[in-house]
């Protein structure tokens, strides 16, 4: 059997849709590495994709730069834009003409950085010295930057930077002890978020401009519902959806909070999380009826099992979920493939690459749309090392760049794709048919299809 074969069919990865595409609204697709950032076995671990001056910019490392630090894709190629004595910290986003993150340079602690397209500054020393504020969970509203940060007086609690200055915004629960805000949203011309005052438990919150104030007491006592927690919120139907546990009905079901009150909308569900917005309707996972972790929707009177990928008790875990060109893509698992590239059109979900062949795992993350195409990180290979402690080595996942983008008419040429490690060469096969279990049946398929010649199934 020739393998070699495989390799030189990889130029056919899009044709006819057929291979990385599906049937129904969406159009067909190809998948491929954007680059390798960090050669070999162990990968960059790059997160945080976002876009910003007409480039994808992320967190990673490589072989050179050990610490996480500021990178750059033009659409042609990657490179480090931040000095590398400079560690990015776990939160990336676009404020005021510039990009905004958390950082340390040196001995100094973590805090608030700017890069504007030609140099990266410290914006906010609000701890000074190496301690570090630590800021996180950026989210612009009215014109200005709102985030939170841990310092000594307030514990960690809610600030903000308008541009010139960092300030706190509310001491939520007074003191030194923290009220740990997040989840932020947008809705109603104020910013939503669950917090704890100490009284309430962890509740729904929301900041209009002057003042913080609960929104709604779910759970009441001190123990709280947690809404926004475990699944964050989203704005559909004019009303902010999450998922929150009264400890009455089911466990972090799906509720509403419609500007008015909060009130549970669907309680034959559990442990709802992932949401995303989609031809009118509300999707996201979820356990139900004796079906755990697969994905359901609402559409503003009912919600309703969409699909149920991996069959039984296990649950495919679906994750990710983010539109792109007629319908969204997400990860999810399925006992044959692995956790994987999935999408849905509409009308049925679909396996749309194995990034990992076999049952390997590729957990593709991160799914940010530029240019046309779908950005994301993926594991394109698993490598166990000898790192072995009680019959348990260490497995190292090739961690990198990839994209997913709108196949090409045959006649337009595509340009030659990044050199995938030997264990990816058969991408091609195992993506068409969504199968990892005997590659002579493959290879049949293909030739049938006119994809390899006859004498690769000998």
């Amino acid at each position: 059997m020739r393998l070699q074969s495989i390799a030189t069919a990889g130029a056919a990865l899009s044709l006819m849709g057929l291979l990385l595409g599906v049937a129904g609204k969406a159009e067909a697709v190809q998948v491929s590495r954007v680059a390798d950032i960090y050669p070999g076995i162990r990968g960059s671990g790059l997160g945080n994709l976002t876009v910003f001056d007409n480039a994808l910019y992320f967190r990673a490392i490589d072989e050179v730069h050990p610490f996480f630090g500021l990178w750059k894709y033009d659409g042609t190629a990657v490179s480090l834009v931040t000095d590398p004595n400079i560690f990015l910290g776990t939160d990336v986003t676009v404020f005021d003409d510039a990009l905004y993150f958390s950082a340390s340079e040196g001995l100094d602690g973590n805090e608030l950085w700017k890069y504007d397209g030609t140099t990266a500054s410290l914006v906010a020393d609000i701890i000074p010295g190496s301690q570090g504020s630590f800021p996180s969970n950026f989210t612009v509203f009215n014109s200005a930057l709102y985030f939170v940060v841990e310092e000594p007086v307030h514990g960690r609690e809610l600030w903000k930077y308008d541009g010139t200055t960092a300030s706190l915004v509310a001491d939520i629960l007074p003191g030194s002890e923290a009220s740990y805000p997040g989840s932020f949203t947008v809705f109603n011309n104020a910013l939503y978020f669950s917090a704890n005052d100490g009284v309430h438990g962890r509740e729904l919150w929301k900041y209009d401009g002057t003042t913080a104030s609960l929104v709604a007491d779910i759970l009441p006592g001190s123990r709280g519902s947690s809404p926004g927690t475990f699944s964050g919120f989203t704005v559909f139907n004019n009303a902010l959806y999450f998922a929150a546990d009264d400890e009455v009905n089911s466990f972090f079901g799906l509720w509403k909070y419609d500007g008015t009150s909060a009130s549970l909308v669907e309680d034959s569900l559990e442990l709802v999380s992932d949401f995303t917005v989609f031809d009118d309707a509300l999707y996201f996972s979820a356990s139900g009826n004796s079906i755990n972790f697969e994905l359901w929707k609402y559409d503003g009177t009912a919600a309703s099992l969409v699909a149920d990928i991996n069959p039984g008790s296990g649950g495919s875990y679906p994750g990710g979920l983010t539109v792109f060109n007629d319908a969204f893509y997400f990860g999810a698992n399925d006992p044959v493939n692995g956790y994987e590239l999935w999408q849905y059109d509409g009308t049925a979900a679909s396996l749309v690459a194995d990034i990992n062949p076999g049952s390997g795992d590729s957990f593709p993350y991160n799914f940010t749309v530029f240019n046309n195409a779908l950005y994301f990180g993926a594991t394109g290979r698993e490598t166990v090392t000898d790192l072995c402690y009680r019959g348990r080595c260490y497995v190292e996942r090739d961690t990198e760049l990839w994209k997913l983008e709108p196949d090409a008419p045959p006649s337009v040429p595509k340009p030659a794709s990044v050199p995938e490690p030997a264990s990816t060469l058969g991408l091609l096969v195992f993506a068409a048919f969504g199968a990892t279990s005997v590659l002579k049946r493959k290879l049949q398929k293909a030739t049938q299809l006119g994809i390899v010649d006859s004498e690769t199934t000998d």
